[in-house]
């Protein structure tokens, strides 16, 4: 792969990298339930067993109380989240019925990612139309047709935010469905930046074509797959950050396996060892945030725990000309600052302690030093605290540490 390749390759990298970067608010008092609501749960409906996992997280009781309690707060997001939840996985049970009697009492149509849905359509319409300008000129370098690319980007870009406005009056569009949207885009231009280069040596122009093709291939399937895009926030953040993290660390390990010229020698099979990776930790990242319910704040924070990890892994690098001059070095310096970048940043947080990882009532004992919400950040000192611990209807009693919760 040669050096402009590898540029247009870092660009990619960095537009999905700039996806990384919404909120963890607070609990509410439960909201009155309405007549409809009340009704639907006098109806006989048989339960049936909740799939094999945590019941914390399968019990559709618990989702419904939870739901209840963000309903009126700035939670009311993931309340109505919770409800099509159970609507959709548990009809058949009490808390379904009644979760399908609000719905459809009060709507269920969400359009809070709609800024985000067309700030991404009119960026990737711009790119569209200055891409566009290679069928009207062979070098988009041109003296006259760098002004017409000029022109194309911003009749692309106002296309975009006219045809995403429009669009966006009549669909659905939540937090997460429009986080999705915008990252398909951006990771499908990676995907046919490398495919195509796999193919055919990329040259000139052709980087933004293969990119382009990528980003339309990305989007139209964002779109074919919508409705399962309405996930948790955080179990969207899971799928980009995911992804991400895995391109680079297929990266490094290959450069760590191959050496510098790893790219070169063996540039098909390294570019299938990135994108298989990486294209699976998308997909795995999206399932496992379902299953976790992670808040999208915490894994943010620990996507910031890897970006300061690379910073110090470079920083090591920039520092120490034999790591400098040995690719195999860096490449494991960089991996190993990433990693304990991500580590720590997850022990800091320690999002599966999170009361919204879970429909629970109990805020953990082992809450993290670090926590994000609405209100701002919330430090708590790595100090002991005596506290009452309840195990199997008895109470004892247990030593609070941030980072570290044993019981007495």
């Amino acid at each position: 792969m040669r050096d402009r390749d590898r540029i247009g390759a870092a660009a990619g990298l960095w537009m999905a990298g700039a996806l990384l970067l919404g909120a963890t608010p607070l609990l509410a008092e439960e909201a009155p339930a309405t007549p409809a609501v009340e009704a639907a749960t006098a109806v006989p409906v048989p339960v049936t067993a909740c799939p094999p996992c945590d019941p914390a997280l399968c019990d559709p009781e618990a989702y419904w109380k939870k739901a209840r309690q963000w309903q009126g707060s700035d939670r009311e997001d993931e309340a109505k989240l919770l409800l099509r939840d159970l609507a959709r996985d548990y009809p058949d049970t009490p808390a379904g019925a009644r979760a399908h009697a609000w719905l459809a009492e009060n709507g269920d149509r969400n359009r809070d990612g709609r800024t985000e849905f067309i700030i991404g359509s009119t960026l990737m319409g711009a790119y569209f139309g200055y891409t566009a300008t290679l069928g009207i000129y062979d070098d988009i370098l041109d003296d006259i047709a760098w002004k017409t690319a000029a022109w194309m980007a911003l009749g692309g870009g106002l296309t975009g935010l006219g045809a995403s406005a429009l669009a966006s009056r009549w669909m659905s569009i939540s937090d997460s469905q429009a986080m999705l949207y915008n990252f398909a885009g951006t990771w499908g231009w990676m995907n046919g930046y490398l495919l195509y280069d796999l193919i055919w040596p990329l040259d000139g122009n052709e980087v933004l074509i293969a990119g382009a093709t990528g980003m339309g291939v990305g989007l139209v399937t964002s779109l074919a797959l919508w409705p399962w895009l309405d996930v948790d926030e955080g179990a969207a953040q899971m799928a980009t950050s995911s992804g991400v993290y895995a391109l680079e660390f297929a990266t490094l390990a290959a450069v760590l396996l191959g050496g510098d010229r790893v790219f070169r020698d063996n540039e098909s099979a390294s570019i299938l060892g990135v994108l298989l990776p990486a294209n699976g930790a998308v997909v795995g990242g999206y399932f496992l945030g379902k299953k976790l319910r992670w808040s999208a704040d915490d894994v943010r924070f620990i996507s910031l725990g890897g970006f300061l990890g690379n910073l110090l892994g470079g920083a090591v690098v920039a520092s120490s000309a034999s790591v400098r001059e040995s690719p195999r070095a860096w490449s494991g310096v960089l991996g190993a600052g990433v990693l304990a970048g991500l580590v720590a940043g997850a022990l800091v947080v320690q999002p599966w302690d999170d009361p919204t990882s879970a429909a629970s009532d109990d805020v953990p004992l082992g809450a993290g030093v670090v926590h994000l919400n609405t209100t701002g950040v919330h430090f708590r000192p790595p100090l002991p605290r005596i506290t009452p611990v309840e195990r199997n209807g008895r109470v004892g009693v247990g030593v609070d540490v941030p980072l570290l919760t044993s019981e007495l």
